[in-house]
């Protein structure tokens, strides 16, 4: 029960964090009619490397002893050289087999979060969390077809999502910090269904007072259907990133 009583400001109320992301990304993409289409792994079907390195970065406030808001960003810019092995719906036209395809597929993907601790100790705490992702989702392709011609096509979106969750964090030693958060939630919005699922584990070592060294586990999933490519046509993607970061971080 101490950890309901009335609880003091924090000594740090603010962290700031910045680094190294070395995600594996895994993405389906559909743009099509509504009831038909081609399905593409971009990964697999575009020869883009599921492989890169992004900067991350994130900021935090303690707002109150137990409140405390959020902000993350990263992003994934990754671009190939294929031969296409099979024929692609896109839209009005057809991708034929044996065209070469240079194509880019780039993420950006934003979050902000509110935490709230239910329970609450000078050295650990555990709640919950709400707040919104939004993936950006910006990909283009050019295609020299057998015959000469050349085709040319570009999407980019703002895909927004809203999700709750829970974290936990506590000092495992005096220098030693973890975080863990898990959140999850599905929405539909004007027709445009939505899924996130996003869980991160987060462990940092202060060698100084105030500086940080850390590393971090991160898995993504954010899946949705039915969102206006335009006014024929909608689209379904599935996107998933894995991956770790080495960064730097200071408390204030």
């Amino acid at each position: 029960m101490d950890s309901l009583k009335v609880a003091r400001m924090p000594k740090y109320r603010y962290y700031i964090y910045g680094g190294t992301f070395f995600p594996v990304s895994e993405t389906t993409l559909r743009i099509d009619g509504k009831f038909v289409g081609t399905s593409i792994n971009v990964e697999n079907d575009f020869k883009l490397k599921g492989k890169g390195v992004s900067f991350r970065t994130e900021a935090l406030a303690q707002l109150s002893p137990r409140s405390a808001v959020s902000l993350t960003y990263f992003s994934v810019f990754r671009h190939g050289e294929s031969v296409l092995d099979r024929d692609f719906t896109y839209g009005d036209s057809t991708l034929n087999a044996g065209a070469r395809l240079s194509s880019y597929f780039n993420i950006r993907f934003m979050g902000a979060t509110y935490r709230y601790s239910v329970f609450y100790d000078k050295n650990w705490n555990v709640g919950f969390t709400t707040g919104i992702r939004v993936l950006n989702l910006d990909v283009g392709a050019t295609l020299d077809r057998n015959n000469g011609s050349v085709y040319s096509n570009s999407l980019s979106v703002f895909i927004p999502v809203l999700l709750i969750g829970i974290h936990g964090s506590a000092y495992i030693t005096p220098r030693l910090l973890g975080r863990y958060s898990f959140e999850y939630f599905g929405l539909t919005v004007q027709g445009i269904n939505g899924k996130v699922i996003d869980n991160r584990l987060t462990l940092e070592y202060y060698l100084l007072k105030n500086f940080s060294l850390g590393c971090s586990f991160t898995n993504i999933k954010y899946m949705v259907t039915d969102f206006p490519v335009n006014s024929r046509f909608d689209g379904d993607v599935g996107y998933s990133v894995t991956g770790f970061a080495l960064y730097l971080g200071a408390r204030f």
